[in-house]
């Protein structure tokens, strides 16, 4: 964008007042910049968050606020270049100017993080029920609901005039109909307990459990609807699309003041514990097809040979060594002799990391006329400088099979394949596609 003045969407919706910010940032102070950036945003998070908390007469508002500000999630993203902690700070604010009575205000901010996240949107559902229970007017909810529009649209704007409508069909993104509803669900509930951690998702789920038992789910009408709703409306996509945990932090603040008003003190802080622990303790499962044993091993995580449970040091660990990976991918991968019109297959959590600003890739926008042979392949995202190779992000059965017809020299990282299988319903060894081994990208 620096260089042509024009918009040009990161991944798959766009995000483009984040991207339109960073441009300058990165640019001119290069990724330190961009990172203190977010590392502003996200103390200015926490201090809306207590101003919430503190708003709304919470029994408990330093252990909430404590527990919020280091909760592994928001610390792995408070100081990188992603837009997470920037939406959730405009949907927080959003909030805290209904609980001022500014529901215009409120409006403008969750339209605002709507250009940084397009699920930022999905604030207007649970602030909407809120403000219903609490002010009993129709009217405050249609200007709050009508300024959070009007202002997504313009924040989306620059997206929508670039791409059309059509970058914001889910088709695009959810999966198809040939997907595997039994893994999905699968998947869903794997990655969603990733978001607190094994022991404390066990422990919130008893917790649940326990507050069904003695009727006390709904003790708080305004409350617990303001938790449940904005629970379902983000689980709901994230059931579609569950890359990342991260994706289901605008949950998080309000668990914590639900649980506020129906745990006691006890419980809190034990949940306060295990949240924390998460920083440097999970039980998970890995299978050796996922990572490979000698960078494990450089890393401090352990696996067992011949047991799929996995004690690992926590979310920090396995951030290290996700970025770890991500930098081999970005150095490595380009350069690798993989023969004539190689094909490799990524998922959106390597394959943004892999080409974004990455002077080895050649984007689609930077080759022109028959040079590449899969333009008209949507999930293509470049190729390299150095060899004759393609990649590409998770696609269709349809576009694979395109993509087969102009080479049969196809790659995937497992992560790639796993989704494929998931959320398309194929398998790409079936065709005879190769796993590349990350061990080697190590040596």
């Amino acid at each position: 964008m620096s260089d042509t003045g024009h918009y040009a969407a990161s991944r798959t919706t766009g995000f483009p007042l984040y991207e339109i910010i960073n441009v300058p940032l990165i640019r001119y102070g290069g990724w330190l910049a961009s990172n203190t950036a977010t590392l502003i945003v996200s103390i200015i998070c926490v201090f809306i968050f207590g101003q919430i908390v503190l708003k709304m007469k919470s029994r408990y508002p330093e252990i909430l606020t404590v527990i919020f500000a280091l909760f592994p999630h928001f610390l792995a993203n408070a100081s990188i270049t992603l837009d997470y902690l920037w939406a959730l700070s405009l949907g927080l604010g959003g909030f805290l100017a209904l609980l001022h009575r500014k529901e215009k205000w409120a409006g403008v901010l969750v339209g605002l993080s709507t250009g940084f996240r397009p699920t930022g949107i999905v604030f207007v559902v649970p602030f909407s029920l809120w403000l219903y229970v609490k002010e009993k007017s129709l009217q405050r909810i249609f200007h709050f609901a009508l300024f959070a529009g009007l202002c997504g649209l313009a924040a989306y704007a620059p997206a929508l005039s670039t791409y059309g409508a059509s970058r914001l069909s889910p088709s695009s993104y959810a999966p198809t109909l040939g997907a595997r509803l039994d893994l999905m669900v699968i998947l869903f509930l794997y990655k969603g307990s990733q978001f607190l951690g094994t022991p404390a998702t066990i422990f919130l789920l008893v917790l649940f459990f326990h507050l069904l038992v003695k009727r006390k789910l709904f003790l708080r009408r305004d409350v617990s609807l303001l938790f449940w709703s904005a629970a379902l409306a983000f689980l709901f996509p994230f059931f579609f699309y569950c890359d990342e945990p991260a994706y289901l932090l605008p949950v998080f603040p309000f668990l914590l003041i639900f649980l506020d008003q129906a745990v006691s003190r006890k419980a809190l802080v034990l949940f306060l514990v295990l949240c924390l622990s998460y920083n440097f303790f999970n039980i998970d499962r890995y299978s050796k097809e996922d990572l490979d044993a000698r960078p494990l091993r450089e890393e401090g995580l352990s696996v067992v040979k011949g047991i799929r449970i996995s004690f690992i040091r926590g979310v920090y660990a396995e951030e290290h060594f996700q970025r770890k990976v991500i930098l081999a991918l970005r150095n490595k991968l380009p350069k690798m002799k993989l023969g004539e019109k190689a094909v490799v297959l990524l998922n959106m959590e390597n394959g943004l990391p892999l080409h974004f600003a990455n002077r080895d890739i050649e984007s689609p926008e930077q080759e022109s006329g028959d040079r590449v042979p899969f333009r008209t392949v949507k999930a293509f995202i470049g190729k390299s400088r150095f060899e004759d190779t393609y990649f590409f992000e998770l696609m269709g059965k349809d576009d694979f099979q395109k993509v087969m017809r102009v080479s049969e020299n196809i790659y995937y990282l497992e992560k790639a394949r796993r989704m494929l299988i998931v959320w398309e319903g194929y398998d790409v060894e079936a065709y005879g596609a190769r796993r590349i081994n990350l061990e080697e990208l190590f040596q």
